[in-house]
């Protein structure tokens, strides 16, 4: 607990302008991170991935190094946080993905699906099969029987047809 405060405030000072002797480049930043991964000091290179995203840079291979920083560290949740990141950026990647399900698998508190009601999925392939021509010609043809049921309702001399029109 005591670690991550100092880590913490290591980050503010590193970011402050006045500590010029801390304020560095992203390319320092990313040689000292990438050295403290290397070297096994995963909070160390979760500080200098941070500080990197402190000062607005966005890279699928920084979300990527800070997730695996993250997941050494046993920090599975922002491991895989960071893991989602770096796909949205990069969805073809499969180191991503494959660290990601890999990830995932720690996860404890699984929550399983639902499984959808029947009359849902029937609904939903009729949807899909019909193309957006052929919805079209359904909707005239419905509006045009509307149209005429009500003009029954209103024109209809009869009792029956007025109820049938309704």
């Amino acid at each position: 607990m005591k670690q991550r405060f100092l880590i913490k405030i290591a980050l503010v000072l590193a970011l402050t302008p006045t500590f010029t002797g801390w304020a560095q480049t992203p390319e320092k930043w990313w040689e000292r991170a990438n050295s403290a991964y290397t070297g096994g000091d995963y909070p160390e290179a979760i500080l200098h991935y941070d500080s990197i995203r402190a000062q607005g840079y966005v890279s699928a291979r920084l979300y990527y190094n800070l997730a695996n920083a993250y997941y050494k560290d046993n920090q599975i949740g922002k491991a895989i946080l960071n893991y989602n990141k770096a796909l949205r950026l990069d969805p073809g990647n499969d180191d991503i993905k494959h660290n990601l399900a890999i990830a995932n698998s720690y996860v404890r508190d699984r929550i399983d699906t639902v499984p959808e009601f029947f009359l849902k999925t029937w609904a939903r392939e009729l949807m899909y099969r019909a193309g957006t021509d052929s919805w079209a010609v359904m909707n005239l043809v419905f509006f045009a029987l509307a149209l005429a049921l009500v003009l029954v309702y209103l024109l209809g001399r009869r009792m029956s047809w007025r109820k049938a029109g309704f």
